[in-house]
């Protein structure tokens, strides 16, 4: 059998980010809200992303790929603006924004 194990290759990242978060959205079940767009944020924040995993080597080309993957973004101190169906609208202060999540992967890759 040629090459069964060849080798294992562990490998790990972490990345820092500077985020311009902007959203808007319809809130189409609120008749006293504007059409299409009924409210808007702006944020300044960060993100943070790490990621861990290993690929085992079966051959020269064919891997096992095994990761994990952590992804944490957050913004404050932002406008959250609404706008009226009566075409006036309304400022705020945007508190906090948090986006996290977790990933688990499983894959097989082929290198040539």
């Amino acid at each position: 059998m040629d090459g069964f194990v060849q080798h294992w290759l562990f490998f790990t990242t972490l990345e820092l980010h500077y985020a311009d978060y902007y959203a808007e959205a319809n809130w189409n079940l609120r008749t006293d809200f504007a059409h299409p767009k009924s409210f808007e944020h702006d944020a300044d924040g960060f993100g943070l992303l790490f990621k861990i995993g290993t690929q085992l080597f079966f051959t020269n080309h064919w891997a096992l790929n095994i990761a994990y993957d952590y992804a944490y973004w957050e913004v404050e101190d932002g406008t959250d603006r609404v706008f009226f169906a009566d075409g006036t609208r309304a400022t705020t202060r945007l508190n906090e924004v948090v986006w996290r999540s977790h990933v688990f992967s499983l894959g097989v890759a082929y290198q040539f």
